[in-house]
């Protein structure tokens, strides 16, 4: 018994240390001065992160000490995504994704696409995943069954960044499938249905892109091209005060244009940049020089 018990005790110490472990390297990745060290955690943290997922019974931790990876689940808890995201050196962000079901199966995103505007047509799979930092998750539903908003955040490279909200849907294998024609732009004879929204943004804005409980429907900001805002002299993307909202029908979320502006920003998101007084701080509240 005593045995027993002692093999219970190692069992739990290790896999305490082995969360230990990951939450080093899941900081180290993203506060590391050095883009070479933050490269070099990101690539063990990835690698120990999907072992530890494929692990059985590994569903059911909750791993709430990875202070910068981005968990969410449906209601019914049938599945759950982590994303998170690592800058390097010259101040790009690259994307990581796992999608894990409760059964075990685990699908790692792949971020292989650079956001153009004819992606918002495609449909992909999670070797061609649009990278995202997910900060939120919404039910919705498409002509074959039940699918998932995901809102996401994309820091860019430096002068440019990315919300998105994209269409999460499984084959019956339980493969990942993102994007669906749900999002109707334009009526007429021929209907323009999108498979998900991007809003490109300049870094020097701060941009609202959220499901708004209030109104229940999408809401975020309008961008408009503007001179004169970066020092640079280039044409900056920012918001010009209103807003666009998209409202579901019963079967498609429909664009509405010019939405009132009085309380429609919805809540703000996870790791959303603030403006600072003071010195200036990049996304993770370092100081730059």
């Amino acid at each position: 018994m005593k045995y027993f018990l002692v093999l219970i005790g190692c069992f739990f110490f290790i896999a305490a240390q082995g969360q230990h472990t990951l939450a080093f390297y899941n900081d180290v990745m993203v506060n590391a001065m050095d883009g070479k060290h933050r490269a070099e955690a990101a690539k063990t943290f990835n690698s120990e992160f999907i072992n530890e997922l494929k692990k059985p019974g590994s569903f059911d931790n909750g791993f709430v000490e990875l202070k910068w990876v981005s968990q969410k689940s449906d209601k019914d808890r049938s599945f759950r995504i982590f994303t998170w995201q690592v800058e390097d050196e010259k101040g790009k962000f690259s994307q990581y994704g796992v999608i894990q079901h409760k059964d075990g199966k685990v699908f790692v995103l792949a971020d292989k696409s650079v956001y153009e505007p004819d992606m918002d047509y495609a449909v992909m799979g999670p070797d061609q995943w649009l990278g995202a930092l997910y900060y939120n998750i919404i039910e919705t539903k498409t002509e074959k069954g039940k699918a998932w908003l995901l809102f996401g955040y994309d820091g860019g490279d430096g002068k440019n960044r990315m919300k998105v909200v994209d269409v999460l849907s499984f084959s019956k294998e339980g493969v990942p499938v993102f994007g669906a024609e749900l999002f109707l732009v334009g009526e007429g004879k021929r209907p323009d249905l999108k498979t998900r929204i991007g809003l490109p943004y300049s870094a020097l804005a701060n941009v609202n892109f959220n499901y708004s409980v209030e109104q229940e429907m999408i809401v975020h900001d309008f961008i408009v091209a503007r001179m004169g805002i970066d020092p640079s002299g280039e044409v900056a993307r920012v918001p010009d005060g209103t807003y666009t909202g998209y409202k579901w029908d019963g079967k498609y979320w429909k664009k509405i244009d010019q939405l009132a502006t009085v309380e429609m920003a919805p809540t703000d998101i996870f790791f959303q940049p603030k403006k600072e007084e003071g010195p200036k701080k990049d996304l993770f509240g370092r100081k730059k020089e």
